[in-house]
């Protein structure tokens, strides 16, 4: 993992995976702005987040519903895990190909 302090974010260059409430449950969508040609590891895990979310839906409630009542125990409401992540440190790894 990385230092957070050490990461610039681009966001005209990122992937984001829009969830939004509906009258059916809620609708999903993907904001990825390169070309299919250029493909990264985040435009991956976004695909897969949304596939995830549509195959196991209260799967992701619980797991959120359990982050956000973590959040609130521990002390001044941070969560205990670092939450960025260094993909390239992945990339190499047959299990994200």
């Amino acid at each position: 993992m990385s230092n957070k302090d050490d990461i610039n974010i681009d966001l005209f260059t990122s992937v984001s995976v829009i969830i939004t409430p509906h009258e059916n449950g809620f609708s999903l969508g993907i904001i990825d702005s390169k070309p299919d040609s250029e493909r990264d590891i985040a435009t991956y895990i976004a695909k897969g987040m949304v596939k995830m979310a549509i195959d196991q839906p209260d799967v992701l409630y619980e797991k959120g519903v359990m982050a956000f009542e973590s959040s609130i125990l521990e002390p001044n409401g941070q969560d205990d895990t670092d939450n960025v992540f260094d993909l390239i440190e992945f990339k190499n790894k047959k299990d994200l190909h």
